[in-house]
């Protein structure tokens, strides 16, 4: 899922993935906090390409990694 604020039908797509319930969505090209936020209450996963170390705190670091 592109995540990038020009994707205009970004709402739609992250109405889809909550709709459907989907396990797992790879979202790119923009911060996934949206998506994290909104699959957060079926507990689905959100693989990530991360292109900042300025992370929301949703995406810190678990502590065996620390």
């Amino acid at each position: 899922m592109i995540v990038h604020p020009t994707n205009a039908r970004l709402a739609e797509d992250v109405d889809l993935v909550v709709k459907h319930k989907s396990p797992l969505v790879i979202a790119g090209v923009g911060n996934p906090a949206r998506v994290v936020d909104a699959i957060r209450g079926y507990v689905g996963v959100v693989f990530s390409d991360v292109a900042s170390s300025n992370m929301p705190d949703a995406w810190q670091k678990p502590e065996w990694m620390v």
